[in-house]
């Protein structure tokens, strides 16, 4: 008699976006350690239960010989189509596994009776992600005593390249001995909202000169080993992550930095909501949704780095903060023993389950914003509409505030006093507006 469960893989093979394929490493890497397993192509399995990673077979309609749990990469925003079509393909004993507590949220509007959705974070290596001492290797590209702030990412609009450089921009102003670390590719196909295509780079190249900051900007590549990652992130003494990708479920950006104990200036948006919840770690800038897009308050982030850079204790203590948090949430003790809970929470109810044939019905929730106002160019793909009402629930919800009164463009912008149309200078939401002639008066007070 076998003693622990067998576990059917599918939609496990190598995944092209790279953070998804460290998600499926760490995956495979548990059950290896926790369970028996096969990989599964077909529907000719007889295991306890599956573990479905990206594969769309295994949402179509099916009997209920065992549960299935599928995995959720951000899709509670930008599959939301899929979700309606599809979930009422599952059973109530099937599983969901989210790793923000935005997609819990989104998906329990989604159902009304819905399959279990269970939270796990992902974990961080701590054998390549921890805090460095010795910088000797990087002296030649970053003097010992120059301040680094630090942006890792895919360099594509959502990732906001250009809010960072408008920050650092603004910072350079008061810390002379301030440099910037970049490390990332750009990414000119990107498949959601790419406006802006392969002008993107001249887009950053422009803005670098417009800035002066040529000197001041040292760039990597993201085919760095994962050690020499580790080395940047603790080398920098702040990292600022101003993303507004509208499926940034989890991040991995923001605990592999805590692990080198180096704090975060973050969106508080998606998984960066989690993440950036503790104290005194980082700061976390609220964000919002427009008729014409995701909103960051980069103001309060920039900021929140001034405060950082000008104070070397809270710089000090917030990295000691980072770390012991790191160490206990995202280890990968942490999330084996939390996929092994789930996989065996999912098998026994599935077991005891009285009603194993009741499927998920849909609840009534609005998935698609039905006005007629649209601001941004036309898209063949998904349109901001389309997923609004869904974003919102990743967002902080909050937008200014209220006792200042302060209020700013969300980015540069063209007004067109003929036309009367102002254009957003925004790569990520280049928004067109219609303007009345007493707009135009209080718009001039910005130029």
């Amino acid at each position: 008699m076998r003693d622990r469960l067998r576990v059917g893989l599918a939609g496990f093979s190598e995944h092209p976006w790279r953070s998804v394929d460290k998600t499926r490493r760490f995956f495979l890497n548990a059950i290896e350690k926790k369970f028996e397993y096969e990989f599964v192509d077909s529907s000719d399995f007889s295991g306890d239960v599956l573990l479905n990673f990206s594969s769309s077979k295994w949402w179509q309609s099916r009997e209920n010989d065992f549960p299935v749990i599928h995995c959720i990469h951000g899709g509670a925003t930008i599959d939301v189509e899929f979700l309606k079509k599809n979930l009422t393909n599952l059973y109530r004993t099937d599983g969901l596994i989210v790793n923000c507590h935005s997609d819990v949220e989104l998906l329990n509007l989604y159902t009304d009776e819905s399959p279990i959705v269970s939270l796990l974070q992902l974990p961080v290596d701590h054998s390549i992600f921890y805090r460095r001492h010795d910088y000797t290797q990087i002296d030649d590209i970053i003097h010992p005593d120059e301040l680094v702030i630090g942006f890792f990412a895919r360099l594509l609009p959502q990732k906001n390249l250009h809010g960072f450089l408008e920050s650092f921009y603004c910072l350079k102003r008061q810390f002379k001995k301030l440099k910037a670390v970049v490390v990332g590719n750009y990414w000119l196909d990107y498949p959601l909202f790419n406006w802006e295509g392969t002008q993107y780079p001249n887009y950053i190249q422009n803005l670098i000169n417009q800035y002066q900051l040529v000197n001041d900007l040292k760039y990597f590549t993201s085919t760095l080993s994962s050690s020499d990652l580790a080395l940047l992130m603790s080398r920098c003494d702040i990292i600022m992550h101003p993303t507004l990708s509208v499926d940034e479920n989890f991040g991995y950006v923001v605990p592999e930095a805590m692990a080198c104990g180096t704090p975060v200036i973050g969106s508080a948006y998606g998984g960066l909501k989690d993440t950036l919840a503790e104290e005194n770690v980082g700061f976390a800038m609220p964000t919002w949704i427009s008729d014409s897009g995701l909103r960051v308050d980069l103001a309060s982030g920039t900021y929140a780095c001034q405060k950082y850079l000008s104070d070397h204790d809270i710089r000090k203590n917030h990295s000691q903060n980072a770390m012991k948090l790191s160490s206990i949430h995202y280890s990968l003790n942490a999330f084996q023993n939390k996929l092994s809970a789930i996989i065996n929470e999912t098998v026994a109810r599935h077991k005891r389950s009285e009603n194993k044939d009741t499927k998920v019905s849909l609840g009534d929730f609005l998935i698609k914003n039905n006005t007629d106002v649209n601001y941004l160019p036309d898209t063949d793909g998904i349109s901001w509409n389309d997923i609004s009402n869904s974003v919102y629930y990743y967002t902080s919800k909050s937008t200014y505030n209220q006792e200042k009164h302060l209020v700013y463009p969300s980015s540069p912008f063209h007004l067109n006093q003929v036309s009367k149309q102002l254009k957003m200078n925004n790569p990520m939401w280049p928004a067109t507006f219609d303007v009345s002639s007493e707009e135009i008066k209080i718009l001039d007070t910005f130029s």
